[in-house]
């Protein structure tokens, strides 16, 4: 505006003399007037001082510019007051707020922000000036700056960045530390507390906000954009903005405000006094943000007396575990339940049943919990003692009506508890169960539902742990429901959420639905195989399933003794475990798979009819997959109704294939139909996006079997089954009393009989052939 005004005087033939006051130069006497004399010396070629007379003398219209005039020098003002009239205009422009015009004014012109109008003409183009306009706030220096960014987003170049500081600067005083108080509080800023935090009187906030709006920085009390808000902060240092977050939590605090608002201080502070102590905690138990709660008690645990240290370790362990379900501070947890809660993922069956046993001393009701997760997880007796709510009832109905084929039970039972019981950390494998539980009630529908609701609760709690166990549970439902990709997909989400070390024996789940699903795709060489299993992982609810897969994906791979070994290791597992689930781990009909493949259709026949006289099998998707073996051995009659079968448990895909074998075989027969079974299989495909899948079962090229490997000796299928089951060498070396280096002779050797190069690839009873006819 002053450099447009002193143009327009120029032109109109009048001298122009300009200066501009500092801060620096402010009591230097005279300081305003030599700038002045200087240039009216270099313009006129003479070196009088600045008077009325000397400017009179000109004889033409002058013009005295001073900017910054709240720094001028007392005795410039002195003089510059004395040098109006006549042909002399002196122009003052000055920052608010300021107690008083630095001399009386004829005329007081107040600037006001550029209207969006005005940006757009600034910067020569209307497309841009909305977003300029709503980041700059009309302020022209920072329009300036934000054209001079572009293209880059309105707010996030260098030039606005410095620009933002660069005005606060130039007003001075109580300016910048209030504009840096805003800031840091946010939607906080009251202004006894913004005066507080900025150190400066009351009264003068509100004189202040009002200044720093008439400049388009502040609307309301508080800082108008997020990106001027970032540019003030990013002016601190960061030991300055730490001590401000600082006082900013002690204001808060003493202002009344909750614990959340005054922790988020302490978290962005990055530290806390003692006083914060008890803030913090509440802080974090009351947060529905997992990873705040975490910062929240590592702030806390740097701020703890050594006597109350380990209470802080604790309390952090458990927050990890919700976020990440491993603690990362390396220092021993001592809580029982938090022990325990970390234990029923990372130890042995006997190390969880201690930990559990303490937990239950410790705090009944959450050792409960935890007893009843640890029997859905680790396939474990019931807890005799279990929470008195209806939900453990329900949950721990869910297996014995399983066992004896009431899916419409185990369905209202796995609902109810899904509708009442408690989200928290020692739920978790108790929610997970129910979903799984309604799948293999032949509800994989309901079950998408109910894991979609669960999987957003713990997306907007932050529980990184949850999010990745439902989405497994998500995969898992994919799959069933013949979505394959999806199911790899989400497992590959889930094992990104958490790595395969974080997830302890648990990771059976994930990599079991990966294994299928790779199989199913015709990827015999994915990356399922390529996990180590943790110790005990086998022993889980899941183990039986991961050796199902495998022995699937052995099958597919036309490895058929291996493929054997897994489902006969499978079956003795879910035997004595009491736990003999079909729709968990269809062992038998995946044996009779392998026996089919070998020649030896009666003994396939006699384990599909077992498994389809069990209770346990009285799912639509048990009955489809007997049917499909039936098949097999006796004829293909047995399809039609195995399609069925498959379409009534919601699996399109299986009922694609059961569809399509049964075309292929109409098709040799030369019957006519063929051509219309072969239409409805794909369609059943193309609702689950498997229709390429089919290309392999319609031409007929199903793996014809090959020789199968060199039996083993007994030393080495010995050292073979418990290198299957995780077990090191040093640890087989001990049990079989015989030197590493011959555990690693005998394993040589058994990789190279059984064409494998992996111990993951081991089956888990090498030695194990399938059952004769």
């Amino acid at each position: 505006m002053l450099a447009e005004f002193t143009d327009r005087a120029l032109d109109a033939g009048a001298v122009a003399l300009s200066a501009i006051a500092t801060r620096a130069e402010q009591f230097v006497v005279g300081g305003v007037l030599r700038q002045l004399e200087q240039q009216l010396a270099g313009s006129q070629a003479t070196q009088a001082p600045i008077s009325a007379d000397t400017l009179h003398a000109l004889r033409a219209p002058v013009v005295v510019v001073v900017d910054d005039a709240q720094h001028c020098d007392e005795e410039s003002l002195r003089v510059l007051g004395t040098l109006r009239g006549g042909a002399v205009s002196v122009v003052f422009a000055q920052v608010e707020p300021a107690p008083a015009l630095v001399l009386p004014a004829d005329e007081r012109v107040r600037l006001v922000p550029l209207s969006q109008a005005g940006v757009a003409e600034v910067l020569g183009d209307a497309g841009p000036a909305a977003s300029v306009h709503r980041v700059s706030g009309g302020n022209p220096v920072l329009v300036q700056a934000l054209a001079a960014d572009a293209p880059a987003e309105p707010g996030e170049g260098p030039s606005f960045r410095q620009a933002v500081p660069g005005v606060l600067r130039r007003w001075g005083g109580a300016v910048p530390a209030v504009a840096e108080a805003l800031a840091v509080l946010g939607d906080g800023a009251q202004p006894a507390v913004v005066a507080e935090v900025a150190g400066v009187p009351a009264p003068r906030v509100s004189d202040t906000c009002a200044a720093l709006a008439s400049a388009g920085l502040v609307a309301g009390g508080r800082i108008r954009h997020e990106a001027v808000r970032s540019a003030v902060l990013a002016g601190l240092s960061r030991a300055d903005r730490a001590e401000l977050h600082l006082r900013a939590a002690k204001a808060l605090h003493e202002a009344g405000v909750a614990p959340q608002g005054v922790a988020e201080q302490l978290v962005a502070a990055g530290a806390a006094e003692p006083w914060a102590l008890p803030v913090l905690a509440v802080a974090a138990q009351e947060s529905q943000d997992a990873g705040f709660a975490v910062r929240c008690r590592e702030v806390a645990l740097g701020a703890v007396p050594a006597a109350q240290r380990q209470s802080a370790v604790d309390a952090l362990a458990a927050a990890e575990w919700r976020l990440r379900s491993q603690a990362r501070l390396g220092e021993p947890v001592e809580d029982p339940v938090v022990a325990a809660r970390y234990g029923l993922w990372h130890t042995d069956r006997a190390g969880a049943a201690d930990l559990l046993a303490a937990a239950q001393r410790a705090d009944p009701a959450a050792g409960a919990r935890l007893a009843l997760a640890e029997a859905h997880l680790r396939a474990s007796p019931a807890p005799a003692a279990h929470p008195d709510a209806d939900w453990a009832h329900a949950a721990a109905r869910l297996l014995p009506n399983l066992l004896a084929g009431a899916l419409p039970a185990v369905a209202d039972d796995a609902e109810h508890l899904l509708r009442t019981c408690p989200p928290a950390d020692d739920t978790l494998e108790i929610r997970a169960g129910a979903l799984l539980c309604l799948t293999h009630a032949d509800r994989p529908d309901l079950a998408a539902q109910w894991c979609d609701a669960l999987l957003d609760d713990a997306t907007a709690r932050g529980a990184t742990t949850w999010r990745a166990v439902f989405v497994a549970v998500q995969a898992e439902i994919a799959l069933r429901q013949g979505a394959v990709r999806t199911a790899r997909t989400r497992v590959e989400q889930a094992l990104r959420l958490l790595p395969p070390p974080a997830w302890g024996v648990l990771l059976c789940l994930p990599l079991s639905t990966l294994l299928s699903a790779e199989t199913a795709l015709g990827l015999t060489d994915g990356d399922a195989l390529r996990h180590v299993l943790p110790d005990g992982a086998l022993d889980s609810t899941y183990g039986p399933k991961y050796l199902h897969a495998r022995g699937e994906h052995y099958l597919a791979a036309d490895r058929v003794l291996a493929a054997s070994a897994d489902f006969e290791e499978c079956g003795r597992r879910m035997v004595a475990a009491g736990r003999d689930l079909p729709s968990l781990a269809p062992w038998r009909t995946g044996l009779a798979a392998a026996l089919l493949r070998t020649g030896h259709p009666r003994a396939a026949a006699a384990l599909a009819d077992e498994q389809l006289a069990m209770p346990a099998a009285a799912s639509h998707h048990v009955r489809g997959l007997c049917l499909r073996v039936q098949a097999g051995a006796r004829g293909p009659d047995h399809l039609r109704q195995a399609a069925k079968e498959f379409h009534a448990a919601g699996n399109h895909l299986a009922a694609a294939i059961a569809l399509a074998e049964l075309s292929r075989s109409l098709f040799a027969q030369g019957n006519p139909t063929a051509a219309a079974v072969a239409t409805a299989s794909l369609e059943d495909a193309n609702r689950c996006g498997a229709a390429d899948l089919l290309e392999r079962v319609l031409r007929g090229d199903e793996p014809q079997g090959q020789p199968e490997p060199p039996a083993l000796s007994e030393a080495e299928n010995r050292v073979a089954a418990l290198a299957a089951l995780g077990h090191t060498n040093r640890e087989i070396a001990q049990r079989l009393e015989v030197t590493p280096s011959t555990v690693e002779q005998h394993l040589t050797r058994v990789f190279r009989k059984l064409g494998i190069h992996h111990r993951a690839d081991l089956p888990a009873s090498p030695c194990v052939s399938p059952l004769p006819e």
